[in-house]
């Protein structure tokens, strides 16, 4: 499979790039239409730009989203080997969102991103805003339902990409809260599908981390225990100006 495609402003993580969980959909995505069925690890390789044309290639092994000579991404068949704890009762999450400036480095996330973004809407962004949970220190939480504008052309359940994205912001505030860090690479394996309006638990869990690099886990899970989607994430400590230059 080959195609161009582009990337809508709407799904920016920075002001100027895509999403990293958006994009590593777009990956995982590509390869399940060329006839792959499994868990993905995608790998970011460079920001992905807005508004201007990408080329997609996939094969049931592979995917690769390029900007002429220069890759951008790169998406692998992988197995995840990859537990779930378990899921905050929801009394157990504490009531306002993580301030990530309360945190060590006080880096603050983009307000733009489509993921977790403070000055995005319902029906723009997903509005994925994680809270701490109750004598849980490494474990954050919330509840999402997602909205009409990100379901399948023609259906009533959510497309995988935006499954993806819900799996990207999470990890950040459960193991890199506070510090001017990136997405690196994302591997994730949808179990199953998600209705429009349909709520589910949001979380996202510390996995340690050494040097500049840190390691989370995400899950999205039904009320009743199943797991529609986990992931496993590695964010990579950057420059802040580098960050405050991608807002500029």
């Amino acid at each position: 499979m080959l195609k161009t495609i582009r990337i809508d402003s709407r799904y920016k993580g920075p002001p100027t790039s895509g999403n990293g969980g958006y994009v590593c959909g777009l990956l995982g995505q590509a390869m399940v239409e060329a006839g792959y069925n499994g868990a993905v690890e995608a790998s970011l390789k460079a920001p992905p730009p807005l508004e201007i044309p990408l080329t997609l290639t996939a094969s049931p092994q592979e995917a690769r989203l390029s900007l002429d000579d220069r890759l951008l991404g790169v998406a692998t068949a992988v197995t995840l080997d990859l537990d779930v704890p378990a899921v905050p009762a929801a009394d157990d999450i504490l009531p306002g969102p993580l301030n990530a400036l309360e945190r060590e480095g006080a880096f603050r996330p983009f307000g733009t991103c489509f993921v977790c973004g403070a000055d995005r809407k319902p029906g723009d962004g997903l509005c994925i805003a994680c809270h701490e949970v109750k004598d849980r220190p490494d474990v954050v939480a919330t509840t999402w339902t997602p909205d009409a504008s990100l379901a399948r052309p023609g259906a009533l359940t959510v497309d995988p990409v935006f499954l993806w994205s819900a799996l990207d912001c999470p990890g950040y505030f459960a193991c890199a809260c506070g510090e001017p860090a990136l997405l690196g690479r994302l591997t994730a394996e949808i179990s199953g599908s998600l209705k429009v309006d349909e709520p589910v638990t949001v979380m996202g869990w510390n996995l340690g981390g050494e040097g500049r690099k840190r390691q989370c886990g995400t899950a999205l899970v039904r009320a009743d225990g199943t797991i529609v989607a986990k992931a496993l994430g590695l964010w990579v400590k950057v420059d802040a100006a580098v960050i405050a230059g991608a807002a500029a």
